[in-house]
């Protein structure tokens, strides 16, 4: 259980920092979504901490710099 924790705020923070950042850069979700080539849903998963697949991520991350 205490990984699940672990895992989940780590989830929690990467998503809040993932938000900052699109913020940073005057994007929206959905500009980032088509930009990064992902589901709208993908976006708002990420930042709300639900996860997504790696191949998202990794899409949305490289888009933000």
């Amino acid at each position: 259980m205490l990984a699940d924790d672990a895992t989940d705020k780590l989830q929690g923070d990467l998503g809040r920092q993932l938000r900052n950042i699109r913020l940073r850069q005057n994007l929206d979700q959905r500009e980032l979504a088509s930009r990064a080539g992902v589901a709208l849903n993908a976006v708002k998963r990420l930042e709300a901490g639900k996860g997504a697949t790696v191949r998202s991520l990794v899409k949305v991350l490289r888009t933000l710099g």
